[in-house]
């Protein structure tokens, strides 16, 4: 369904390197600066790419690999495009859905038996650096492939449209409830000044960096 589709779609673009490393990345890049890269970035870079994967896939109803191969007629160099997208989803995977899943995992674990009540910022990280490098994580990220595998195996439409139908709405209230939450805090006001005040003298060439990668 087309609902289904945008969910998926949202669903696949709005990952953890969205949620959990863009705030900190713009606050150690220039806040309002960083901001403003990431947009153009998104312009120049993310929708164009969006709209190409859309229409590979509409014109050939075949993977990215396939899809090229059918687009061109015969084997040419093009054909590497299809293959280095797929090596780079399988990494992305292998690392952002199933290693930081099964942080994700472990530290819904510690906050629901309160293992992080009290604990200063201090502590916090490093109790991070910690669970990341435990042993036990690894079975949290052996679930989270499971998971991963359990959607994914049930199809489009059984799978992972219906996933996508209930986390992806989960999510934006979840969303909506911390960026409620947050403005409400001490000091919100300065902060989402700063946030939103561009100042592209304080942004460092790495930050141009980090901004893209974002996308």
């Amino acid at each position: 369904s087309k609902i289904g589709f945008i969910l998926s779609a949202a669903g696949s673009a709005v990952g953890l390197g969205n949620i959990w490393k863009f705030p900190g990345k713009a606050y150690a890049c220039g806040g309002g600066a960083f901001l403003i890269i990431y947009l153009i970035a998104v312009v120049l870079v993310g929708i164009p790419g969006f709209l190409v994967e859309l229409t590979l896939g509409r014109k050939s109803q075949l993977s990215p690999f396939k899809g090229m191969a059918k687009l061109e007629g015969k084997k040419t160099p093009w054909s590497i495009i299809g293959i280095t997208g797929m090596a780079a989803i399988f990494i992305m995977v292998s690392y952002a859905t199933t290693i930081v899943g099964g942080w994700t995992l472990a530290y819904i674990v510690k906050l629901a038996t309160g293992q992080l009540n009290g604990l200063t910022p201090d502590q916090i990280a490093a109790t991070f650096g910690e669970t990341a490098g435990a042993p036990y994580t690894i079975a949290f990220s052996a679930i989270e492939a499971v998971l991963l595998w359990l959607c994914l195996n049930g199809g489009v439409k059984k799978g992972v449209e219906k996933i996508c139908s209930i986390l992806l709405p989960t999510l934006l209230i979840i969303m909506i409830g911390l960026a409620v939450y947050s403005n409400v805090l001490p000091g919100a006001s300065k902060g989402l000044a700063w946030y939103l005040t561009p100042d592209l003298s304080k942004i460092p060439m790495d930050g141009i960096a980090a901004a893209s990668v974002q996308v």
